[in-house]
């Protein structure tokens, strides 16, 4: 850590390189407070760091702090708010003399230049060559229909036939789309049309697609009958083989609405400040070891959310990115991302806020034929169940335009998981590991939307829309309960991983009726969520963004608290020998607790429904129990 003595005169050239950011204001503030204060100077800190632990002098972070001020302490805090670290991103232009010290670049924003076609086939390049997790063992076999890219901005449905590299689209259609393969046009589409009659986000892809020097793409919109429920539901059982066998998946990842395009600029730079690299940022002079004077480029810390894009909040695209080898994505940035790694077009490349890394989709990489050659390449089995897991969960908060989607629009997942495992799926749940998967969780919330037409069972996570999660039961815990069958029956023998017309679950456990009140007061416990281990704010804001982000798509119609029915039933599946105590100690208590199911009995059918769960819960009321079969519908 070193410190800096910044005077009036470098307060004000900081201060009129950029406004409104965060760095900017510090040192604006700071040159009017030394214009009102004799003193002149302020003694900063500085601690310079590289994400990618890079030695210096290549640096692309700087935190900044005051360190001396000859101010007393009451004038610093009236006058000075900024007295805690600061962090501000570091970049050096390409051909500058300080990029041979700082290797991380400005953010290239202009998706549609030269520059940028020419990273994105570098990185393929590299892909193919480095990184043999990635690299495809032979041209694919084409889907069964692509758009076939003519030249002179002409193109055609191209019905299969042959093998070929293609690129596949993942993008939002946000609207009703205004070119589309239906019935009556699938014919006067395989003789040829427009390019420009194509939605801006399709114009662009088919744009990307010859800048890549490929002659075939798919897209769903074009490629599927779009009035045809039978080829529909083939199709959408192929998305699986359709994005893991495309050459590269194009996601257009910054656009709300197929109607906008995605090769527009960044937001990343701000506009009217010109598209030039290190336009719009906080500038200053740099001098290299060797004498030589360059410039280096400064903005506030900004991580990549991949969760703020647009694309992150339909259900649908989550599966295409993680089944594709390769992606280029086009959001708030330029990005790349394979089973291997994961790259910027400049900027800062801090992945740790996408939980949707290279790391997670490594794991269903290189093992897509069996079990054997998941272990050749180092996964386990309940390694590949946790990427569906953490799958699941991502999924359950992503929106749907359709309810009866909420099982095709992650079948291709699920048949990359059974292939991989063989394993049998059993509306969004698996065989193995079923009496553990029974008990996901929609907490905090006590009550969930559920769809107005039946689509899944009631002990399935897909019967609900909402956030759901697999974490409760912990490996120490003993199951109380058996499953002794489970049935499922899918609507079309084409689409086994798809849309559902019946469900059951036998289930022999200890089952009692319970006192509605009773079962109130415990679900409202239930709601609050248990607290973050450690006395820790930063665990604390964690547990609260995690509280609002699992809400899903809720549409109860009323504010009503949730009321249990008058005859409802408790069906413990788990217990574990301890609890954690609610207190801010959070220490443990060896006291037996019980997870378990609540039911509502369906009369006329003898059957059950299942309306909500519990966790590790310890009441004097549970006890007593009768061992019965119960079905759950």
């Amino acid at each position: 850590m070193t410190s800096a003595i910044l005077s009036r005169s470098t307060f004000s050239n900081l201060s009129q390189n950029e406004q409104g950011s965060q760095a900017s204001d510090a040192f604006t503030d700071a040159l009017k407070l030394s214009e009102k204060l004799e003193n002149d100077c302020f003694t900063f800190s500085l601690k310079p760091s590289h994400s990618k632990g890079n030695s210096l002098p290549d640096l692309d972070k700087i935190e900044i702090a005051m360190w001396k001020s000859e101010m007393d302490t009451a004038t610093l805090s009236k006058h000075f708010p900024y007295r805690r670290p600061i962090t501000v991103e570091v970049y050096a232009v390409k051909g500058d003399p300080a990029s041979n010290h700082i290797s991380t670049k400005p953010i290239n924003a202009n998706f549609a230049s030269p520059e940028s076609f020419q990273q994105a086939r570098a990185w393929i390049d590299d892909c193919f060559r480095d990184h043999p997790e990635c690299t495809a063992a032979a041209v694919p076999e084409l889907p069964t229909r692509v758009v076939e890219v003519l030249g002179n901005s002409s193109l055609r449905l191209h019905i299969a036939g042959g093998k070929a590299s293609y690129a596949a689209l993942s993008y939002c259609w946000g609207e009703q789309q205004t070119f589309a393969t239906t019935l009556s046009s699938v014919a006067d589409y395989t003789q040829g049309f427009s390019l420009s009659a194509l939605p801006q986000s399709l114009q662009d892809a088919v744009k990307v697609t010859t800048e890549l020097g490929l002659k075939y793409i798919w897209i769903d919109s074009l490629c599927i009958i779009q009035d045809s429920p039978s080829d529909k539901e083939r199709e959408i059982s192929q998305m699986a083989q359709v994005y893991s066998n495309a050459y590269i998946t194009i996601c257009a990842a910054n656009a709300k609405a197929c109607s906008e395009g995605f090769l527009k600029s960044s937001g990343e730079v701000k506009p009217g400040l010109g598209s030039s690299p290190g336009d719009g940022l906080l500038k200053m002079p740099y001098k290299c070891q060797n004498g030589d004077l360059g410039n280096v480029f400064f903005r506030e810390e900004s991580p990549y959310h991949s969760m703020w894009e647009p694309i992150s909040k339909r259900a649908w695209t989550l599966q295409e990115r993680l089944l594709s080898p390769r992606a280029l994505i086009y959001g708030s940035r330029f990005l790349w991302q394979c089973h291997t790694a994961q790259y910027s077009d400049g900027g800062i490349e801090d992945w740790s806020f996408d939980v949707l890394g290279s790391g997670h989709r490594r794991l269903l990489s290189g093992a897509s034929g069996s079990m054997q050659s998941a272990r050749q390449t180092g996964i386990g089995l309940q390694q590949v169940f946790q990427v569906w897991y953490h799958t699941v969960q991502e999924y359950t908060r992503r929106e749907l335009t359709l309810p009866s989607d909420k099982l095709p629009a992650i079948a291709g997942m699920a048949k990359a998981v059974h292939d991989i495992t063989g394993d049998i799926y059993l509306a969004g749940l698996w065989k193995s590991n079923l009496a553990y998967e029974l008990m996901w969780s929609s907490q905090p919330a006590t009550r969930f939307a559920t769809p107005a037409v039946w689509r899944a069972p009631s002990w399935s996570w897909a019967s609900i829309d909402h956030g759901v999660s697999f974490d409760k039961i912990t490996e120490d815990s003993t199951l109380l309960a058996r499953v002794i069958s489970c049935d499922v029956t899918p609507r079309s023998e084409q689409a086994p991983f798809g849309e559902i017309t019946h469900g059951i679950l036998e289930i022999d456990g200890p089952l009692k009726k319970a006192d509605p009140e009773q079962i109130k007061e415990m679900m409202l416990d239930e709601s609050m969520g248990p607290p973050p281990k450690e006395n820790n704010a930063t665990l604390w804001n964690k547990a609260i963004i995690n509280m609002i982000m699992s809400s899903g798509n809720q549409n109860y119609g009323d504010d009503s608290v949730w009321e249990p029915p008058e005859s409802v039933w408790c069906l413990l599946l788990f217990s574990r020998n301890w609890r954690w105590d609610s207190s801010y100690e959070n220490r443990k208590i060896a006291e037996t607790c019980f997870s378990g199911f609540i039911l509502e009995k369906v009369e006329s059918e003898d059957r059950y429904r299942r309306i909500g769960s519990f966790f590790n819960q310890r009441r004097d009321w549970l006890g007593h129990w009768d061992h019965q079969t119960v079905a759950i519908i």
